[in-house]
């Protein structure tokens, strides 16, 4: 199906159209495979986002649990776990505890023991 969309991009957008590009992340291996396979290159550029709803300082439980997150999703459980103690001692008991994302964090046995305290 992701071939077929590719294929019709290429054909309806590719009149005048020079580039198409688009965002994967760096956790996903399947989908940078299928698109380099289509021939998708890295861009000569990074792509950065700000919150600006809230400010965030690494002192806010947010800022930690989002990052103990992302280092989980990575396959990063040791990156994760620092993160997830500082949450936890910040008050974000429930993220860490309940997000079916943080199954593997939460069996670490500092986490678990943070969790039970």
């Amino acid at each position: 199906m992701g071939k077929d969309l590719i294929d019709q991009l290429r054909t309806v957008l590719g009149l005048g159209i020079r580039t198409l590009q688009t965002e994967v992340s760096w956790c996903n291996p399947e989908l940078l495979a299928f698109f380099h396979h289509e021939g998708f290159q890295p861009a000569p550029r990074f792509c950065l986002d700000l919150d600006l709803e809230k400010t965030r300082s690494p002192e806010s439980f947010e800022f930690t649990t989002r990052g103990a997150y992302v280092f989980t999703r990575c396959g990063s459980l040791e990156e994760a776990k620092p993160l997830a103690l500082k949450s936890i001692s910040l008050g974000d008991v429930a993220r860490i505890r309940f997000d079916p994302d943080l199954v593997e964090l939460r069996e670490l046995p500092e986490v678990r023991e943070a969790l039970e305290h």
